[in-house]
């Protein structure tokens, strides 16, 4: 496996930085929901205690042999920017029954945990207070607001996008371009069409170039809308979807539930399907 070996700084990652005040403090109700929590049996007490407590959280995976994967909100300390899910997501995720149909709740497909799994990864929940988090509601105007913050150099071509974005799917808009999306995501740089920061930037930022940047850079794949909802691997609408600027988990106040896995789970699922 690719172990990741990088140094992180406000010089090298300034993303990863709020600009907010920060202090370590614990939240009581985070702190009891991981205090009674098994990653086999779930939760011990009511998930409904979250509702109303200005909540937020997210599913990470990592390699317990490379930490750099666990030293932000995602595995990879370059990402900018993270989904998460508000205290009525979370309390969908709790009452799951396990770990295999919370990562389906929120969007991963069957083949994509299998692989993970194969590659060794482990998966946790982590909550934090909603405010500290710089969270916004997953349309496309809270995308382009938290793109703002992180992504400056691209924050004006996608808000001049907006009305396409919204008005095109993903399919539409991706025709337009000559490019398949997912093709292009499947090898990365090697194809010259996955659209980094830098390659759009050389194209004529027209709004399907915005939609395949979206794509690639900061991960709104088909699925997403802009409706402020994630949706499952068949298209169902699960939660209410959160976007926010990818953290320093050290700077960020959170409680970390393990979550238990195998293929075993996985191959299970597969067979009552």
């Amino acid at each position: 496996a690719r172990i990741k070996k990088m140094e992180i700084n406000p010089e090298t990652h300034p993303h990863l930085y709020s600009t907010l005040p920060f202090s370590k403090k614990s939240h009581p109700v985070l702190r009891i929901f991981s205090d009674h929590w098994s990653p086999s049996v779930g939760a011990s007490i009511d998930p409904q205690l979250l509702l109303n407590q200005n909540i937020a959280g997210r599913i990470c995976k990592g390699r317990v042999q490379n930490p750099i994967e666990f030293a932000t909100l995602t595995d990879d300390p370059i990402d900018r920017m993270c989904f998460a899910v508000g205290d009525t997501g979370l309390v969908k995720l709790l009452e799951k029954k396990s770990t295999l149909e919370m990562l389906i709740e929120i969007g991963y497909e069957p083949h994509y945990i299998s692989e993970k799994i194969d590659r060794g990864f482990s998966f946790q929940l982590i909550t934090f207070p909603q405010d500290e988090a710089e969270v916004e509601l997953a349309t496309w105007d809270g995308v382009c607001k938290v793109v703002s913050k992180v992504y400056p150099e691209v924050h004006s071509y996608m808000e001049a996008a907006l009305p396409d974005l919204k008005k095109y799917t993903c399919a539409d808009l991706e025709a337009k371009t000559g490019i398949d999306f997912n093709e292009a995501r499947s090898i990365e740089n090697a194809h010259p069409g996955y659209m980094t920061t830098e390659r759009f930037l050389q194209t004529s930022k027209s709004p399907e170039y915005v939609r395949a940047w979206c794509y690639h850079s900061i991960g709104l794949r088909k699925l997403f809308s802009g409706d402020g909802y994630s949706y499952d691997y068949m298209g169902n609408p699960t939660n209410t979807e959160y976007v926010m600027p990818n953290r320093l988990r050290s700077r960020v106040n959170m409680e970390v539930i393990p979550l238990d896995i195998s293929q075993g789970d996985l191959d299970l699922f597969l067979i009552e399907e």
